[in-house]
Parts: C-alpha cells; structure tokens; sequence
C-alpha cells in the first residue's frame, strides 16, 4: 500500500498541470454562470423601473471586470503551481536510480551500439548477445522503478527485449562452417546467402530482417530509458559511454 501511495504521488508534472488548467476552466465557467444569472435578475429589475439600458450596461462592466480578475487570479495560482513542483523524496530517487544503475550495468552503451549496427545477415559471437539475456534478470518487482514514468520505460525495454530474445531463439544457429561453437549465424552465412535457392533465401532475408528489426526496437527503448532517467532523476549520465 505504502508503494501504491509513493506511485500515485509521482505523477508526472504534465499530468498536475493539466488538472491545475481544469480547475482554472471550471472556476471562471462557475462565476461566468453566476453572472449571467445576475445579469438575468438586474435586467428584470431594471426594465421594470425604467432603467434599462444604463443599469444593464453597468452591470455588465462589473460582471467583465469580475470575470477578468478572477481569471487573474486563477492564472497567478496556476504558475505558482508550476514553478514549485513536488519535491522527489530522497529515498525514492536512490531507488530508482539504483535500478537505472544496475539497466546501465547490464547492457552498456557499447551494447547498444552493437545492436544498433550490426547486420544479423552476418555471423556474430554468442557474447554478442549475452547482455540481452543478462537484462532478463531484471525483470522481476525487486526492479520496479517507484516513478511512473520511470517504470513504463523500463517496461517498454524488458518487453523489446523479450521480443529480441524470441526471435533470436527462433532464428540463430551454431556455425557449422568453423569449430568454435561460439559463432552464430540465422543458419546460413552471408557467403552462403548468395547461391541460395529462391525458398531458402526468403527464409535467410526473413530472419535476417526480423532480427534487426529487433534489435532496432531494443536499441531505441534503452535510449528512450536512458532518456527519461537522465530528465526524471537528473543523473549525470554521459552518452558517449553509457
């Protein structure tokens, strides 16, 4: 209960100042109602003592001039609002920036840069791809970021990341042209690729993009994670290594 609590008071700040803004829109609708009604009522009154239009016009000055200062007011409150944002709790950022810590150590810039390059028509080392499993060990509640925004990010990588591992269950292969078992291939190598058959070289560019694909989706949710801790916790993170 007490995370469900830390949870909803970590709301993103987009989110307080939409609700400032629609309570600034309800506020003025209710005093504009309650001077329409007024108006109402004095332009009865009015034309039944022969003072219409003059009182008529007064009372609509009064009414503008009303709705403008309350609006005033309205707006002064809202900025104040704005300009001083809930305080993170201390505990809270060393939380979630421990995590932030651990995702970082897992799977490195390099990693990332990895996957970002590499062409899977090649073969590749094992290694290669053991911090995408490494990044599994993560996916438990133990390593739920306590921030909202913070965790949707996570989530949106671990699920990439599992999208990546699946393929790569499916379409990756023990060289069979070397005897280090280490090399992988998506069951032909490149070389290869091109005296294939028309089936078999469907099947080898099929892979070939499936697991790119893949691995573009997992590069750009670490980014996108990366993204939001650097903004949400003001790390100090350098995007030249990590």
């Amino acid at each position: 209960m007490l995370a469900q609590f830390i949870r909803r008071r970590s709301a993103p700040r987009a989110g307080l100042a939409g609700l400032s803004v629609c309570i600034v829109v309800k506020t003025f609708a209710a005093v504009a109602a309650g001077l329409l009604a007024a108006v109402a009522s004095v332009l009865g009154v009015t034309q039944a003592y022969g003072f219409y239009p003059l009182g008529l016009i007064v009372l609509l000055g009064v009414a503008a001039a009303a709705s403008l200062a309350t609006a005033a007011e309205a707006v002064r409150r809202l900025r104040r609002a704005n300009a001083n944002p809930p305080t993170i709790d201390p505990a809270q950022r060393r939380h979630d920036a421990g995590i932030v810590a651990r995702v970082r150590a897992q799977v490195t810039r390099d990693d990332i840069e990895w996957l970002k390059g590499w062409d899977f028509g090649g073969s590749w080392r094992r290694e290669d791809t053991e911090p995408a499993h490494r990044l599994t060990e993560l996916d438990d509640v133990e390593h739920r970021p306590i921030d909202t925004e913070l965790d949707e990010a996570l989530r949106r990588l671990l699920d990439a990341n599992r999208e990546f591992l699946k393929s790569l269950g499916l379409c990756s292969f023990s060289e069979r042209t070397v005897a280090d078992e280490r090399w992988q291939n998506i069951g032909w190598t490149s070389g290869e690729a091109e005296a294939l058959g028309s089936k078999e070289r469907r099947i080898w560019e099929s892979r070939r993009d499936q697991l790119n694909a893949d691995a573009d989706a997992v590069a750009e949710a670490y980014d996108a994670f990366i993204d939001v801790a650097r903004r949400k916790l003001l790390l100090g993170l350098s995007a030249a290594r990590h």
